[in-house]
């Protein structure tokens, strides 16, 4: 899908230092190399000011508008990701199990649907030559946009007080475009592959819960941050939002190795059910 506004990629891009559309030249092979060495040996690789400032800030003027009508979501979860486990099976737990802990997160989310297909953030999503840089990067044949209706693209808004409380992610390639920090706080905290295909390893779990500043990683982003995280095997939040004048916002494109994927429908369930933003904020 070409992209409209009359403008060419240069002006959404930085193409110059990240030529990812010139499929052929050095550069590009040396990104790709580079954040696959980040990934493997980090599960997080970031990209600085990949989309140019004017782009981020005409990104935000177009969905701003639209916040009043996010979904607020608070819940509370803990880490049961071996299967869903009834409160009575979480009682029975050695009381250190980290699955006995209830974490709440709180943010507001304006989903995949609330997004028009004009917007300038849309036309990147779907720019096939971001989504051919993404799947070099993953070293797999195949990956496609997810069809998830609610969040194949969605933001997150974050005030004061919101956040994403620790959790693995279910998809295989989250990327990520931070549009606006706060003031203070909003950091994205992660310990790279904690668990494994094989085991949840709920001790190391415990470990980074009890002391993130010993176990866990703390990087602060700036706008236009392209970001690619591995989050199935990495734990990971946005620590709290403090005093700030403005939201956290920040973009989530979403990818699989499989064509048709869709996030947990009791997930969505639960979305669903509660209000939109300008109704509770």
């Amino acid at each position: 899908m070409s992209l409209n506004y009359d403008l060419d990629p240069e002006t959404l891009i930085d193409l110059d230092r990240y030529p990812i559309d010139r499929l052929d030249s050095t550069r590009r092979a040396e990104l790709v190399a580079h954040c696959r060495r980040d990934l493997a040996e980090r599960a997080l690789c970031s990209l600085p000011s990949f989309v140019r400032p004017e782009a981020v800030a005409r990104m935000e003027a177009e969905l701003a508008p639209h916040f009043g009508k996010a979904c607020y979501r608070r819940a509370a979860h803990n880490f049961a990701y071996d299967g869903a486990l009834q409160e009575e099976a979480l009682e029975k737990l050695d009381p250190g199990d980290p699955r006995r802990i209830r974490l709440v997160s709180s943010y507001a989310q304006l989903r995949n649907y609330q997004i028009s297909t004009e917007c300038l953030l849309r036309q990147l999503y779907m720019w096939e030559p971001l989504g051919g840089f993404v799947r070099d990067i993953f070293g797999v044949q195949a990956l496609y946009r997810s069809q998830c209706p609610h969040l194949a693209l969605s933001l997150k808004i974050e005030e004061e007080g919101d956040i994403d409380n620790w959790h693995y992610d279910s998809n295989d390639g989250v990327i990520s475009i931070l549009l606006r920090n706060a003031d203070e706080g909003g950091d994205f905290e992660y310990a790279p592959y904690v668990r494994s295909e094989e085991d949840e390893r709920y001790d190391r779990v415990a470990q980074v819960l009890a002391d993130p500043e010993t176990h866990a990683i703390r990087r602060h982003a700036g706008p236009g941050d392209f970001t690619l995280f591995n989050g199935r095997l990495s734990l990971h939040r946005i620590t709290p939002v403090g005093p700030t004048t403005t939201p956290r916002v920040v973009a989530l494109l979403c990818w699989d190795q499989s064509p048709d994927q869709i996030h947990e429908q009791s997930y969505i369930d639960h979305l669903d059910s509660l209000p939109a933003l300008s109704q509770v904020r």
